[in-house]
């Protein structure tokens, strides 16, 4: 692992992060994942944006070497052979008690490490996921944001994975599809290629765009500003998760109920080539 603190490279294998850190004490923070594909980080400046924007809508700033850092810290893991890696970056407000404090100084740290497994079974077999007890909450301040606190997150991933599922996907508190827990989603109805819209609560994926702008390209009909009630799912005939470490995920079943054959349909496969090339090409 690679890493660095506040732009101080430290040995990955003795890391520290004070206890009084906001991002540990109360999950005052935000975060980016994404991949490096032959040595090349992917999107990176949609992830800088995307990070960027967070910062501005928090009010914990960000340096401006933020990219430098990275792109120091992919060459360093880079030079030992490491070609396809994971890196996240983690922003939060400092160290400081209490709900009103402003320590002034952020804490950033960037990661990059190998990339874990990705079970190769959820891309040729699909995955089976259940809608969650829970609900995202579209009207909250942090709506769209990717911050650390991701409890909501986990139970929900738990849960699903308790009754045999492999995720759990999250509906809106007017009981419109959102998203799942780490992950946009897409479903295929009448010909036609639908994302729930941000205004659901969704975070605004790199992925998601991407996939938006390939299916578009493809001459795939694309919606994506209407939103979707649950009951969308006994008619769709495909159902993918996309995002940048898994890319995109075909589900098979929700609620134990089949997704159109109940396998991997085409316009997911058309897709996952698509991506595909457009990572190739940009490594």
């Amino acid at each position: 692992m690679f890493v660095t603190i506040n732009e101080t490279i430290v040995d990955g294998t003795d890391l520290g992060i004070s206890v009084i850190d906001r991002g540990f004490l109360l999950g005052d923070g935000v975060f980016e994942t994404l991949r490096v594909y032959s040595g090349k980080p992917f999107r990176l400046d949609d992830h800088l944006r995307r990070l960027s924007e967070a910062s501005v809508r928090t009010g914990i700033p960000l340096t401006d070497k933020v990219e430098s850092v990275v792109l120091g810290e992919v060459e360093r893991a880079t030079g030992t052979g490491l070609r396809d890696a994971l890196v996240r970056i983690t922003l939060t407000r400092g160290t400081g008690f209490g709900l009103g404090a402003n320590p002034g100084r952020a804490t950033l740290v960037t990661m990059v490490d190998v990339l874990p497994v990705l079970n190769p079974d959820w891309y040729s077999r699909g995955i089976r996921v259940v809608t969650a007890s829970g609900r995202r909450n579209e009207f909250a301040p942090s709506a769209g944001l990717k911050t650390t606190a991701y409890l909501d997150a986990i139970l929900a991933f738990r849960a699903g994975r308790d009754n045999g599922a492999d995720d759990a996907i999250f509906l809106d508190t007017r009981d419109h599809l959102s998203e799942a827990t780490a992950s946009n989603l897409f479903v295929v109805a009448d010909g036609t290629l639908y994302t729930p819209p941000l205004e659901c609560g969704a975070l605004p994926g790199i992925t998601r765009a991407l996939v938006i702008e390939l299916a578009k390209g493809a001459g795939i009909r694309v919606v994506a500003n209407q939103t979707l009630e649950a009951s969308v799912l006994r008619s769709a005939t495909e159902l993918f998760l996309t995002s940048s470490i898994r890319e995109i995920v075909p589900v098979v079943s929700c609620d134990d109920f089949p997704i159109g054959s109940g396998a991997p349909g085409p316009v997911a496969s058309q897709m996952v080539s698509a991506y595909a090339e457009v990572t190739r090409f940009s490594s």
